[in-house]
């Protein structure tokens, strides 16, 4: 079996295909990025150049070989827009988008498009209108009650999302306002949680259960999170999910996040992507791999995990190790270094290689990286001190420890 993997950007790309080996799938990857030519599980890396896009490469590959492929996992929004507004034929988009029919297309990239099919199958969401003038907005916050949330309808990254209290610091947003549909949505109060799941023709085959505790920005990627044992999970969270997969026609990898107030989930996201986190919980025991090589080998979805009378909820604190800073690496912050995955390890120092050498340029660090390094090694463990030590002499800031 074979996996096509469009990517424009490396940090939602990079721990596939290693995760797709593990389930017995050989992957390809279609993308602008040469640094991936360092992972030994891509089979192929079709590199694009100027001024040639990922997606017209993908198309054509997929175009004269869409029967090699029993899996295309799309990681930017912007590209499945692209392939949405495209004039190729829908049998085609369909092999290359994570959904099952054309009729899915709406939610692929918008955020109005998400909470509309969300509503439509009943699925409890944030209530919500949508504005196009600043007039319309404060009317439809007043009606459904401060705060609320403006949401440019198609962004990333926390980006073009504002928290409002009062119409006083809606108009702060005005600029948002240029004739371009707004989503205006009731802000719920109460813990945050990732959901992401992978559904193949719509069934759920996995999911993780993680809350957020450090963000880069307000509304924007997650540094750090707790993640929970799924055997602990409320098992109304598989039957919502399950719905939910129905309801959007997903095939492929979601980014799902809710919002759990007074014992009930609001969902209000679901990006039909991967995230930088898809491959974490394989360090708490529980490999996608092997519901992704389950579900391929005998069609089995997940099965409901069910906890004893005496097991009490445990969670682990997980970082994302290339959004934490240097000096939080080479101190081993929330014991990062247990948690990078080293089966890709060319791939792996290549990426820590580029996040050194952007702190390199402006800092003198070669003088003082052997006291650094020594300073460290003193809190890492010895596998984390050989990984850091291989590192340093591979980027040229240690000759000797």
């Amino acid at each position: 079996m074979k996996a096509l993997i469009i990517s424009d950007e490396i940090d939602l790309c990079w721990a596939i295909p290693g995760l797709l080996a593990r389930a017995g799938i050989a992957c390809d990857v279609v993308s602008p990025r040469e640094i991936l030519s360092n992972s030994r599980f891509i089979n192929h890396l079709y590199l694009v150049t100027p001024p040639q896009s990922v997606t017209e490469k993908a198309i054509g590959i997929i175009s004269q070989h869409h029967a090699d492929y029993v899996w295309v996992i799309v990681t930017q929004d912007w590209v499945l827009q692209t392939i949405v507004q495209s004039t190729i034929p829908d049998s085609i988009k369909l092999k290359l988008l994570p959904v099952i029919s054309p009729e899915n297309y709406e939610h692929l990239y918008s955020k109005i498009g998400m909470v509309s099919a969300l509503q439509r199958h009943g699925i409890s969401t944030p209530n919500f209108r949508v504005a196009s003038t600043l007039a319309s907005a404060m009317q439809v916050a007043c009606d459904i009650g401060f705060p609320v949330m403006l949401k440019i309808d198609s962004s990333g990254g926390g980006m073009g999302t504002y928290e409002c209290s009062s119409t006083d610091e809606i108009q702060k947003h005005v600029a948002i306002f240029d004739g371009n549909p707004i989503l205006v949505q009731k802000k719920i109060i109460g813990k945050e949680i990732d959901l992401s799941a992978i559904f193949i023709d719509t069934r759920l085959v996995y999911f993780s259960y993680s809350i957020f505790r450090k963000v880069i920005s307000p509304f924007g990627p997650s540094v750090l999170r707790d993640y929970m044992i799924r055997a602990h999970v409320n098992p109304e969270i598989y039957s919502e999910l399950s719905q939910i997969g129905k309801a959007l026609g997903a095939h492929g990898f979601a980014n799902i996040t809710c919002i759990e107030a007074d014992h009930k989930r609001y969902y209000f996201e679901a990006d039909m992507r991967p995230n930088v986190w898809a491959d974490y919980t394989s360090f708490l025991g529980d490999d996608p791999a092997d519901h992704i090589r389950n579900w391929f080998a005998k069609k089995l979805p997940l099965q409901l995990e069910t906890r004893t009378i005496y097991q009490k909820p445990t969670f682990v604190r997980i970082p994302y190790f290339l959004r934490l800073r240097i000096w939080e690496l080479l101190f081993n912050r929330y014991n990062v270094w247990r948690y990078i995955r080293m089966d890709d390890q060319k791939l792996v120092y290549a990426l820590l290689n580029e996040k050194f050498l952007r702190v390199t340029r402006w800092f003198d660090f070669k003088t003082y990286w052997p006291f650094i390094y020594r300073l460290a090694c003193q809190i890492l463990s010895k596998d984390s001190r050989q990984t850091i030590k291989r590192l340093f002499m591979k980027i040229g800031l240690l000759t000797t420890a």
